[in-house]
Protein backbone atom coordinates (compact mmCIF):
# COMPACT_ATOMS: atom_id res chain seq x y z
CA UNK A 1 0.00 0.00 0.00
CA UNK A 2 1.34 3.53 -1.04
CA UNK A 3 0.74 6.77 0.65
CA UNK A 4 -0.75 7.45 3.98
CA UNK A 5 -2.91 5.97 6.10
CA UNK A 6 -4.97 9.18 5.37
CA UNK A 7 -4.23 8.99 1.85
CA UNK A 8 -7.44 8.45 -0.08
CA UNK A 9 -5.91 7.15 -3.23
CA UNK A 10 -6.33 3.27 -4.18
CA UNK A 11 -3.40 3.37 -6.09
CA UNK A 12 -1.31 0.12 -5.38
CA UNK A 13 1.89 1.07 -6.62
CA UNK A 14 4.36 4.04 -5.40
CA UNK A 15 5.32 7.12 -7.62
CA UNK A 16 8.55 8.43 -7.72
CA UNK A 17 8.98 12.30 -6.50
CA UNK A 18 11.95 12.38 -8.96
CA UNK A 19 10.66 10.84 -12.13
CA UNK A 20 7.54 10.25 -11.58
CA UNK A 21 8.09 6.70 -12.60
CA UNK A 22 6.33 4.14 -11.01
CA UNK A 23 8.62 3.14 -8.36
CA UNK A 24 9.51 4.43 -4.69
CA UNK A 25 11.91 7.40 -5.23
CA UNK A 26 14.17 5.76 -2.55
CA UNK A 27 14.95 3.17 -5.50
CA UNK A 28 14.92 5.31 -8.67
CA UNK A 29 18.24 5.05 -11.19
CA UNK A 30 17.58 8.58 -12.08
CA UNK A 31 17.89 9.95 -8.89
CA UNK A 32 20.91 7.97 -8.02
CA UNK A 33 22.59 8.78 -11.37
CA UNK A 34 21.66 12.25 -11.14
CA UNK A 35 20.39 12.32 -14.12
CA UNK A 36 18.56 16.02 -14.65
CA UNK A 37 17.26 15.65 -18.20
CA UNK A 38 15.01 12.79 -16.41
CA UNK A 39 13.45 15.20 -13.61
CA UNK A 40 9.65 15.27 -14.03
CA UNK A 41 6.70 16.00 -11.67
CA UNK A 42 4.40 13.63 -11.39
CA UNK A 43 1.96 16.13 -9.74
CA UNK A 44 2.12 18.64 -12.69
CA UNK A 45 1.63 15.67 -15.07
CA UNK A 46 -1.22 14.78 -13.80
CA UNK A 47 -2.88 18.25 -13.52
CA UNK A 48 -5.91 19.37 -15.64
CA UNK A 49 -3.99 22.79 -16.69
CA UNK A 50 -1.46 22.71 -19.72
CA UNK A 51 0.53 25.19 -18.54
CA UNK A 52 0.88 23.03 -15.46
CA UNK A 53 1.52 20.04 -17.98
CA UNK A 54 4.11 21.48 -20.14
CA UNK A 55 6.19 22.93 -16.84
CA UNK A 56 6.27 18.91 -15.54
CA UNK A 57 10.17 18.48 -16.83
CA UNK A 58 11.27 21.50 -15.08
CA UNK A 59 11.40 20.01 -11.40
CA UNK A 60 10.74 17.42 -9.15
CA UNK A 61 7.13 17.13 -7.12
CA UNK A 62 9.30 18.03 -4.14
CA UNK A 63 9.29 21.50 -5.15
CA UNK A 64 8.44 24.24 -2.95
CA UNK A 65 8.08 26.46 -6.84
CA UNK A 66 5.60 23.46 -8.36
CA UNK A 67 3.09 25.31 -9.94
CA UNK A 68 0.36 22.73 -8.84
CA UNK A 69 2.05 23.03 -5.21
CA UNK A 70 1.69 26.70 -5.04
CA UNK A 71 -2.27 26.49 -6.51
CA UNK A 72 -3.03 24.02 -4.23
CA UNK A 73 -1.50 26.05 -1.12
CA UNK A 74 -3.62 29.28 -1.74
CA UNK A 75 -6.34 27.22 -2.50
CA UNK A 76 -6.59 24.97 1.30
CA UNK A 77 -5.50 28.67 2.08
CA UNK A 78 -8.62 30.05 1.14
CA UNK A 79 -10.67 27.54 2.92
CA UNK A 80 -9.12 27.73 5.95
CA UNK A 81 -11.26 29.75 8.43
CA UNK A 82 -8.85 32.52 9.85
CA UNK A 83 -6.24 32.59 6.91
CA UNK A 84 -6.60 36.47 5.94
CA UNK A 85 -6.17 37.96 2.70
CA UNK A 86 -2.89 39.25 4.54
CA UNK A 87 -1.14 36.15 4.79
CA UNK A 88 -2.18 34.83 1.37
CA UNK A 89 -0.03 37.81 0.17
CA UNK A 90 2.96 37.61 2.19
CA UNK A 91 2.95 33.84 0.66
CA UNK A 92 2.75 34.99 -2.69
CA UNK A 93 5.19 37.49 -1.95
CA UNK A 94 6.97 34.73 -0.82
CA UNK A 95 6.84 32.82 -3.76
CA UNK A 96 7.74 35.39 -6.01
CA UNK A 97 10.78 36.52 -3.69
CA UNK A 98 12.48 33.06 -4.10
CA UNK A 99 11.31 32.90 -7.56
CA UNK A 100 13.28 36.31 -8.51
CA UNK A 101 16.54 34.79 -6.30
CA UNK A 102 16.83 30.87 -8.11
CA UNK A 103 15.46 33.18 -11.76
CA UNK A 104 12.86 30.97 -12.37
CA UNK A 105 9.85 33.14 -13.23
Amino acid sequence: MSGSRYCKSTATSDTCFYCAGSHASKDCNNKKDRKTSKIKCSNCNKSKSLAERNSASTHKASDTLCPFYIRETERVMSRTIGCTQESKNSYRKKVQDLKMKLGRR
